[in-house]
């Protein structure tokens, strides 16, 4: 037989569960005062608008006799493993592109006439001239592609393509 504690104790579980439900939800606009009081949390796994997109980062080359290489992606962090769940420091690489690919896409649309000189187009081209010394190449040019999450057979669009910029050599 189920004493009364347990049946206190398992209403207050089914409660708590539903009104965590439905504060993920967006449905209980009423009940914010408990989320203010920390009692049921508020916690966003899903963002309100996810990712339908992955962004690349790809650079090429230009030789002193105007030889164009491939474009070759900058990959900045090996393949996730099983462990990367636990351990995972690479993952601040991944996100401050996201952030400078984000950055720029911004800059670009509110101030095309300055973009050259913005953080993010500065961060990026860093990244693909370190890449690039690797080579005899006299400059370098990096662009942004975006392709579908949902289909990754789509075509790529570009998103951002910089100018070419002279390799600098220590």
């Amino acid at each position: 037989m189920i004493s009364t504690s347990e049946i206190i104790a398992l209403s207050l579980l089914v409660v708590w569960l539903s009104l965590s439900v439905l504060i993920q939800l967006n449905i209980a606009s009423k009940i914010s005062f408990i989320s203010r009081i920390a009692i049921v949390p508020n916690w966003r796994f899903f963002g309100p608008k996810p990712l339908m997109d992955d962004f690349y980062l790809l650079y090429r080359t230009a030789s002193r006799t105007g030889v164009v290489s491939d474009w070759r992606e900058i990959v900045l962090s090996r393949r996730g493993s099983w462990f990367a769940m636990i351990w995972n420091p690479e993952r601040r690489l991944k996100k401050a592109q996201f952030d400078m690919i984000v950055s720029l896409a911004r800059h670009t649309a509110d101030h095309p006439d300055s973009v050259l000189l913005s953080v993010p187009y500065v961060s990026l081209l860093t990244v693909a001239e370190r890449e690039a010394r690797a080579s005899d190449a006299e400059r370098v040019q990096f662009s942004v592609f975006l392709r579908s999450v949902s289909n990754p057979h789509e075509a790529i669009d570009l998103l951002f393509a910089s100018d070419f910029h002279p390799i600098v050599r220590a």
